[in-house]
């Protein structure tokens, strides 16, 4: 069975509320210079995690976990109370966090979501367009290809004596 069968309906609940609270990104996509291409971003930061919902889950597994799903409805709410875009983009980046499950490793990789936001653009907003499109993409890269990796390198096997 795959991770994704196994997650809870809460956990595409509240992905599907974190989403609908980020609708704003496709327009910040769509007409912002600075912010065209955020959704390559987003699409290199989404690969670990649509590699490891689609693997077998191994014995045990317990993804979505209850913090990352807490702090998902936190942002989005504060999102909706304060009118604050960025918010509801971290509390749809807890959302998709809590649907690959959390290890340290995800740490970076977590930390690299401002990439895909319009808030990047907005801290470089005095460097080049160029380097800001390639700026996003570098940074999810860095952050995303190694855990990509480490999800879908086979495992070596030892023989036990």
């Amino acid at each position: 069975m795959t991770r994704a069968a196994q997650l809870p309906a809460i956990a595409w609940a509240v992905l599907a509320f974190a989403a609908l609270r980020s609708t704003e990104l496709i327009n910040a996509w769509r007409h912002s210079p600075l912010d065209r291409f955020g959704w390559i971003a987003f699409l290199v930061w989404l690969s670990p995690i649509a590699a490891s919902v689609a693997k077998p889950s191994p014995p045990g597994f317990h993804a979505a976990g209850p913090w990352l799903l807490g702090a998902s409805l936190g942002a989005s709410l504060i999102g909706i109370v304060a009118d604050l875009n960025t918010a509801n983009y971290l509390g749809l980046a807890f959302a998709v966090a809590a649907l690959g499950g959390w290890s340290w490793q995800h740490a970076l990789w977590f930390a690299s979501a401002i990439a895909w936001m319009p808030a990047f653009s907005w801290a470089g907003q005095g460097l080049p367009r160029s380097a800001i499109i390639a700026g996003r993409i570098v940074a999810t890269s860095i952050a995303s290809f190694p855990l990509l990796w480490s999800l879908i390198s086979p495992k070596p096997h030892h023989a036990t004596p």
